[in-house]
């Protein structure tokens, strides 16, 4: 590897959507089927009654509802429980060092996240290419020999021609290949400090130098700070 490159590399060893009960403005609850079963038994034709079926066959619906009713109000306490776990653990995130499955990279005063990846197996070259918000590639560097297990890339800002580019959303590939050209499986995603949380329509996002990533897409955490750290 071209230790001028602009690109650097390095190895690591280590590693309310809302849900109703059924009731509201133009619902019925179980209570409200009870009290019109009661109002159609008062109001009976008494020459031609209720059948016994007809009876228990409503009966069955109504403990459905029921039940039903039961299994989504127990949902919602669950989404509950499980926002209230997903809030308290984001905010233990923040000041560590974390691995995001995601392809997607900002730029922000020339600056970026880390990328990373992990390769399958040895490979005789790797690729990298830095796209636009049209898919165009404004930067691509190629690596040598580089051994099976998790490299990272540092990206300067700049496209192919040594320019720097503007600020903004970028995405980012990475791909492989072994001596016999045949590829070579590859993970890849950002890797960055969290500074900060955010909460937007039920969903928890990690701030991560000025990037909002959503905790679903975390795969790892880490103690150490990442090189790209102040």
């Amino acid at each position: 590897m071209d230790g001028s490159s602009a690109v650097t590399e390095t190895s690591y060893n280590g590693t309310q959507q809302s849900q109703t009960t059924g009731k509201g403005a133009a619902g019925l609850g179980e209570d409200d089927f009870y009290t019109l079963l009661v109002a159609q038994m008062q109001n009976q034709n008494p020459l031609e009654p209720m059948s016994n079926e007809d009876y228990i066959a409503q009966l069955a619906q109504f403990a459905s509802l029921a039940q039903l009713s039961s299994v989504n109000e127990n949902l919602t306490y669950l989404q509950m429980y499980q926002a209230s776990v997903n809030n308290t653990l984001s905010v233990s995130l923040v000041g560590k060092t974390v691995k995001a499955d995601t392809n997607e990279i900002r730029l922000e005063d020339g600056k970026c996240n880390e990328i990373w990846c992990e390769l399958d197996s040895n490979a005789s070259e790797v690729k990298l290419q830095v796209k636009d918000e049209d898919g165009t590639v404004v930067r691509e560097e190629t690596f040598s020999a580089l051994e099976a297990g998790e490299h990272v890339f540092e990206w300067d800002g700049k496209d192919s021609d040594g320019n720097a580019v503007s600020d903004g959303e970028y995405t980012f590939e990475v791909t492989a290949k072994d001596e016999d050209g045949e590829s070579v499986g590859v993970k890849s995603g950002i890797r960055a400090r969290v500074t900060g949380i955010a909460f937007d329509q039920g969903i928890t996002y990690l701030i991560m130098n000025g990037q909002k990533v959503p905790l679903s897409e975390v795969s790892e955490i880490q103690e150490g700070e990442s090189s790209n750290d102040e």
